[in-house]
């Protein structure tokens, strides 16, 4: 995992967290499964927002911790697992081979300092 958090002042008694992290999930398989390093460790891209409201200005019930904007991308992933809220390895998808992921600039793809790429594996 890799990422960092920054804050910043929202609207009047709002404080703005931001999160933007990698995440790999390292899989055991048997080497029938796996045809390479990448099949088994799923890559997860989070950039989410995070209001942290205050009472006043806010009334009690909105003050707290709430979500703000935020946007994800995933690759190497089982699409049909991840659709279920489940997180598998892309070789675990039954319904979609291996073969065929997209091309990406790898470095960028995974690096949270850069943009968020728009289309996953299961796009």
């Amino acid at each position: 995992m890799t990422g960092s958090l920054t804050a910043k002042p929202g609207d009047e008694g709002e404080l703005i967290v931001h999160a933007s992290y990698t995440t790999a999930y390292a899989f055991d398989a048997l080497p029938s499964e796996a045809r390479r390093p990448a099949d088994i460790v799923p890559f997860l891209r989070d950039e989410q927002d995070y209001v942290i409201r205050k009472a006043p200005p806010f009334a009690k019930a909105d003050a707290g911790l709430g979500f703000g904007e935020g946007a994800g991308y995933h690759s190497n992933m089982a699409c049909d697992a991840i659709k279920t809220g489940i997180l598998a390895p892309q070789y675990a998808d039954k319904s979609k081979p291996v073969d065929g992921a997209i091309a990406v600039d790898e470095a960028d793809t995974y690096d949270p300092t850069k943009p968020l790429p728009s289309t996953g594996n299961c796009a």
